[in-house]
């Protein structure tokens, strides 16, 4: 019983580590599942937030935000890349 109450004691003094997120270099070919150099709308996946699940619709967005040449894919650069995806021009006919 005596080492039960040690052992929370120790584990209440040790700092807790946050579980360190891989990289957008590491996580590209975790998700390019056909290794085509590419993330397909069907391999693209997002992670749960705080335990809600991720829409179809905010998937869609968070694709598009991504695939910043419009495609319909995803290359290396871009999901390694930070910067926002530009606006489709709309056609004015």
């Amino acid at each position: 019983m005596l080492v039960g109450c040690a052992c929370t004691v120790m584990a209440q003094d040790e700092p807790t580590k946050k579980k360190e997120r891989p990289s957008r270099e590491k996580l590209f070919p975790r998700l390019d599942a056909n290794k085509d150099g590419f993330i397909g709308v069907e391999e693209f996946k997002l992670p749960a937030h705080r335990g809600a699940l991720v829409t179809d619709e905010e998937k869609k967005n968070a694709f598009t935000k991504i695939d910043k040449d419009g495609d319909g894919k995803i290359s290396k650069e871009e999901f390694v890349s930070k910067k926002k995806a530009k606006k489709p021009k709309k056609d004015s006919e």
